[in-house]
């Protein structure tokens, strides 16, 4: 998985993820599952790792500032799958 830059979450901040084979799969699931879906669902993918959640906007944008003072992209290894159920 590339880590590719950061994303702004209006009360949380996240790693922006690249991984092509993890977007084919959840592609087919999705379409597999396409009666089950719910709105959140149908959303367009963007892939991401949170690391900041629930914070008010201001303390968010203060973390991302900081973060991308010296972010540069990164390789990560992800080892699994989370299936969640609403």
């Amino acid at each position: 998985v590339r880590v590719t830059g950061l994303m702004p979450l209006g009360r949380g901040v996240a790693l922006r993820l690249d991984a092509p084979e993890v977007a084919g799969l959840r592609a087919r699931l999705a379409r597999g599952w396409d009666g089950w879906l719910g709105p959140q669902d149908r959303q367009p993918w963007r892939p991401h790792a949170t690391i900041q959640n629930k914070v008010t906007p201001a303390a968010a944008r203060e973390t991302l500032q900081r973060l991308s003072a010296g972010f540069s992209p990164w390789e990560a290894r992800a080892e699994g799958l989370l299936l969640w159920r609403y």
